[in-house]
């Protein structure tokens, strides 16, 4: 009988079949994870654990706690879900973590790590206050028990009084220690999680009684440096658990024994087993960081590249030559990661400068307050951190850094835009520039790499009563900051390039007797510059005939079109060769937020396309979440040639080559696809304060014959595949659409400005 199939059945079998039901949880777990992907190292590390938790315990009675949730494919398998882990990471799939909603047996949701023991502490406290008798047991690994939370929760788990049965299982994968699995270790787990021992203990525990009278710290005492002696067990008992261990992760028979005895002691309990991530499938083991996660792959061969594929340099890459390239430059710059050296791109910083690279394994708010004390010792700390996981220090990014004004950089996503362009042509020039934006505008790091800025609070005027109040207080306080840093700079002229960040500044400067200048980036003039151009000296515009302008002094106004950055500049050149039997380029991107519609809609307008038409054509999609994968796979099924990716690092490259865009419609977008020149199916966004500005410029684009608008509750898979074989069947239509485009286009966008801005200082007094 197939024991994964029925989880009941495992409870039933002997001790003696245990190693085999785990050599087939392992089989079936690298086969299921070769078809769907994902996680893979962690999983392969546990079954055995796995396997006798589950044979030992009443689950789900009895509950278990995974730490992190990487490990729990296994788990996953055993309880229920094994004819569905196939559709891991997909829509209405398997959750790739444990899911409260999902299974009586997932007993808290994981994201982050190291919630594991304060979870199981609380269900330990609130079962007790209940009065039953169920077991609750945290897998956490070595990793995540180097988060503080972690220490929190074991302190005061064993601290309390009474105290919480508890048992917490140390899952330590280190392969600098997997060696150490045999022989003394063996034999030392054998004596810890000995019963006779174990009775002893109990028994002297109820002699000595009071845990806290002298003689039974004395004999605690006395156990605890004996055991100290070979095991790393000290730290543990000092807070009050009862350490087991080391034994060896994968002898199922010597974790059934040890579990057992266990099960029956009271009280917070700390078992350590020694694993290996990747057990059991050999290149797994050999590459541990390569196959934590990984793509559809074929178990026989291993991850293997795709023939003729060519890593094109991420973002990620892109960034830590850029770190490399600056510690080369000022050796005050230090390199910081809590536990992501590879995701992060910092492989080659550490290897180049071991000394300057700070690893502080998962504890994001110490790598933060880290960064803020170097900084106050003038050194430069770059803090490369996910931003879903820097969530869990915002109360040391506001408190330790932004605060006390330290000179902290955080790592992000790269932008450029038309303020940047104009600063860069300006710096060129050899004028001193400030830019004053806001935390969003702060984090494109990449964009305002070399430019000095200042952070203002920001709040849009949209909203009620009460929001158009919040907003003025906000304007209001960010206006007394940017004039007292006008002041000090002495800063002789603003430009403000429209949205409510730029009140503040523009309120500031005007305070001060301040030129200003105004930059419209779109077919309309925005609420914001309409408000502030009563006081401007001028405005710049970007389309002909912006709308929004009348009554206003032609004298005033200026057409200099948008500044773009100099990737883009870079990219002009011949729109590609559109014939008959040549490749059809495609590229859809959504923006800054990645439209998740084109996700939806893009895949299945193409696989409707003739089978001619789809082997011809060679997509760039860009799009995030967890189908990614899934979605690229089938276009490669339907013959479509396909690059899926969260983001694109070389965009000036692919709309280079590209012979149709398929786009959101904001400003910069049109900028970029203008100066390239090439056309576009504009999807403008159809909510937010941006929605009228994307539908104005999109209207206008069409109208100027650059491509086509489609509202999105219009563009479905139906309408898009009947756009795209009217326009790859005709030789005519995207070449005309893209002249237009470029007939539009203002490469000199930001000098013509940079011209205006200069005359304005030199008429200047």
């Amino acid at each position: 009988m197939d024991v994964l199939r029925h989880e009941v059945i495992l409870q039933s079998a002997t001790r003696s079949a245990l190693p085999a039901i785990a050599e087939e949880l392992r089989a079936y777990l690298i086969e299921s994870v070769g078809r769907s992907g994902g996680h893979f190292g962690a999983g392969l590390g546990v079954v055995e654990l796995t396997v006798a938790l589950h044979w030992l315990y009443d689950t789900p009675v009895d509950q278990l706690v995974w730490d992190v949730g990487h490990q729990t494919y296994p788990h996953k398998i055993l309880t229920g879900r094994r004819d569905r882990i196939h559709t891991v990471k997909q829509k209405d799939g398997v959750a790739p973590f444990p899911k409260r909603e999902e299974s009586e047996y997932d007993t808290f949701g994981v994201g982050h790590s190291s919630t594991s023991i304060s979870a199981a502490l609380g269900m330990a406290v609130a079962n007790a206050h209940a009065g039953n008798d169920r077991r609750v047991i945290a897998v956490i690994g070595d990793g995540a028990m180097t988060a503080g939370m972690a220490y929190e929760a074991l302190n005061h788990a064993g601290g309390m009084d009474p105290e919480p049965d508890i048992l917490v299982i140390l899952n330590d994968n280190r392969m600098s220690i997997s060696e150490a699995v045999g022989g003394l270790t063996k034999m030392l787990g054998r004596a810890t999680g000995n019963r006779t021992l174990n009775a002893l203990r109990e028994g002297g525990k109820k002699l000595l009684g009071d845990k806290n009278n002298p003689t039974a710290k004395f004999v605690r005492r006395w156990e605890e440096h004996w055991k100290g002696m070979f095991v790393p067990s000290t730290l543990f008992e000092e807070m009050g658990f009862h350490y087991t261990g080391p034994i060896d992760g994968h002898d199922v028979k010597a974790l059934v024994e040890t579990l057992k005895t266990l099960k029956g002691l009271k009280g917070p309990q700390l078992l350590h087993v020694i694993t290996t991530k990747g057990k059991g499938y050999e290149l797994a083991e050999g590459d541990q960081i390569g196959y934590h996660a990984v793509s559809p792959f074929d178990p026989t061969l291993g991850i293997v590249a795709k023939p003729g594929a060519v890593k094109k340099p991420t973002y990620t890459d892109v960034f830590g030559d850029w770190l490399c390239d600056m510690a080369a430059a000022d050796d005050r710059l230090l390199g910081i990661t809590p536990a992501m050296r590879e995701g992060s791109g910092l492989v080659r910083f550490s290897k180049d400068y071991p000394q300057r690279y700070f690893d502080t394994a998962i504890a994001e708010q110490h790598a933060v307050t880290l960064a803020a004390g170097m900084a106050c010792e003038g050194a430069k700390p770059v803090v490369a951190i996910y931003s879903t996981f820097l969530q869990r220090a915002y109360d040391q990014l506001v408190h330790d850094v932004a605060l006390q004004k330290l000179d902290v950089l955080f790592a992000s996503l790269p932008t450029g835009t038309s303020a940047e362009a104009l600063a860069r042509e300006l710096q060129r020039r050899g004028h001193p520039v400030v830019l004053y934006t806001e935390r969003r505008g702060a984090a494109y790091t990449r964009a305002l790499a070399g430019l000095d800025h200042v952070v203002l609070p920001a709040r849009s005027l949209e909203g009620g009563v009460s929001g158009k109040l919040a907003a003025g207080l906000t304007i209001l306080r960010a206006t007394w900051q940017a004039r007292r840093d006008m002041r000090r700079r002495d800063v002789r002229l603003l430009v403000g390039f429209g949205g409510y960040p730029s009140f503040a500044p523009a309120l500031a400067a005007k305070s001060l007797a301040l030129p200003l200048l105004l930059h419209e980036q779109g077919a309309r003039l925005s609420l914001a510059n309409r408000k502030l151009l009563r006081f401007a000296d001028g405005v710049a515009t970007s389309f002909p005939g912006t709308a929004g302008l009348d009554g206003i002094d032609a004298a005033r106004v200026f057409d200099t079109g948008n500044p773009v950055r100099q990737a883009i500049l870079d990219a002009r050149g011949d729109y590609p060769p559109f014939a008959a039997d040549a490749p059809l380029r495609l590229l859809v991107v959504g923006g800054s937020q990645s439209a998740r519609v084109f996700g939806d809609v893009v895949p299945p307008a193409l696989l409707a396309l003739p089978e001619a038409v789809r082997r011809r054509v060679q997509l760039s999609l860009q799009m995030k979440g967890d189908a990614v994968d899934d979605v690229e796979r089938a276009l490669h099924a339907g013959g479509i040639d396909a690059t899926v990716q969260p983001f694109f690092d070389d965009m000036g490259t692919r709309l280079r080559d590209a012979h149709l865009v398929i786009t959101r419609a904001g400003a910069t977008t049109a900028a970029d696809l203008l100066t390239v020149g090439r056309p576009a199916i504009f999807v403008p966004i159809p909510h937010g304060g941006s929605r009228d500005e994307q539908r104005r410029n999109a209207e206008a684009l069409a109208a100027a014959g650059v491509g086509w608008c489609v509202p999105e509750p219009d563009f479905t898979a139906a309408r898009l595949t009947a756009l795209l074989a009217d326009a790859f069947a005709s030789p005519s239509l995207l070449p005309d659409a893209a002249r237009a485009a470029a007939a539009l286009g203002r490469p000199q966008a930001a000098s013509a400005l940079a011209d205006r801005v200069v005359a304005a200082l030199q008429s200047r007094p």
